[in-house]
């Protein structure tokens, strides 16, 4: 994200070879963002809104488009802005694969995939985009594919992990929900492949949940190659609008399905008029936004996964970062550890979320 990126603080408390307690503090500069929103129409908010979300510009846009009711699914034509969405999605996958998950495939032509990604996007044009997308398909394949890169992740993280590559995350007590259009936010929330396969029930090592991470993110980067390249979005795949009054205030969502979860734009406004011909007039509405960073981390999700376990302190530090990355945070993230053992203040890593900066190559 640019200007509404925000910040991620975990603080992790570690005692005799446990991790005892973990805090993980969001601040994000929403109020403020619904406040700039406020004070124009919708038609300027919503191209206001990927200067705001530079990593997920294109879904924020078209979210609050549907929010708003400046595009209506069953009278506009959504594929043009789909198809940058998808882009965007494909864009975030690898940027995020290469940076955090040990892609080991050639630095050289990953940038020249990765650029002609951002040129189709910059282009908008459908011809462009399904050869971009089928070089990408035929590339990945030659370079080795998910097979491939599932065994050299292994390595990598058994060798960075240690002992703690093989424990088993505590057992969740909670019933999560993935955030979705047919779910309500709420605390037990979790949004994203990460948590999908962190949460996943059965006995199942930490190296395997990740695994099993990797091989969701790859089947999302294949949907949406393959939509790019037969040119045939299923539009209800991608997102969902949703309008409702609750007696004295009506209310209007906007959903977007992005490489992290889904994220949601919603608009209330009194109904008074302010919502005219389906669209919310100037300056009566309250514009909120609910991107999957928000759902995985400002509830107790982090906390639950890691809680508990045995591990050393410099275990625990590593263990907090790859969980968190797993989480998909797309702003900058902080740990720091406490260590009680001693009644030191700890010391802090920095793990950084994927942010608002790609390079063309």
């Amino acid at each position: 994200m640019a200007a509404g990126a925000g910040s991620l603080q975990v603080t992790l408390t570690w005692q005799s070879g446990r991790i005892v307690t973990v805090d993980s503090q969001l601040q994000r500069p929403l109020a403020a963002i619904n406040q700039l929103l406020q004070r124009h129409g919708p038609e300027q908010a919503c191209q206001i809104l990927p200067l705001l979300f530079a990593v997920c510009g294109e879904a924020h846009s078209l979210a609050g488009r549907l929010a708003s009711g400046v595009l209506n699914p069953s009278r506009d034509s959504l594929h043009s802005s789909l198809r940058g969405v998808l882009l965007e999605n494909i864009r975030e996958y690898l940027l995020r694969w290469k940076q955090h998950w040990y892609l080991p495939f050639n630095q050289a032509e990953f940038q020249q995939q990765l650029k002609a990604v951002n040129q189709a996007i910059r282009q908008q044009d459908e011809w462009a985009i399904a050869l971009a997308a089928e070089n990408l398909q035929t590339w990945l394949q030659q370079a080795g594919g998910l097979s491939r890169w599932q065994r050299h992740f292994r390595l990598q993280l058994e060798r960075e992990l240690g002992p703690t590559s093989r424990l088993q995350l505590p057992p969740q007590t909670r019933d999560w929900q993935q955030f979705e259009p047919a779910v309500a936010a709420g605390q037990q929330g979790y949004s994203g492949a990460g948590a999908s396969a962190l949460l996943e029930v059965g006995n199942k090592t930490l190296i395997e949940r990740l695994s099993g991470m990797l091989e969701q993110q790859w089947q999302g980067l294949q949907h949406c190659l393959q939509a790019l390249v037969q040119g045939s979005i299923a539009v209800a795949d991608w997102l969902a609008c949703r309008a409702e009054g609750n007696g004295s205030d009506e209310q209007r969502e906007g959903w977007v399905k992005t490489s992290r979860g889904w994220l949601l734009h919603r608009l209330a406004a009194p109904v008074d008029g302010s919502l005219v011909d389906g669209s919310v007039a100037d300056g009566h509405l309250d514009w909120q936004i609910y991107a999957p960073t928000d759902v995985n981390f400002c509830g107790p999700l982090l906390a639950c996964l890691l809680t508990g376990i045995e591990a050393s302190e410099a275990q625990a530090r590593i263990l907090a970062q790859r969980l968190m990355l797993a989480l998909d945070p797309c702003v900058e993230g902080q740990i720091e550890l406490i260590n009680l053992s001693n009644d030191t203040s700890g010391s802090a890593v920095t793990a950084t979320g994927l942010r608002g900066e790609h390079p063309d190559a």
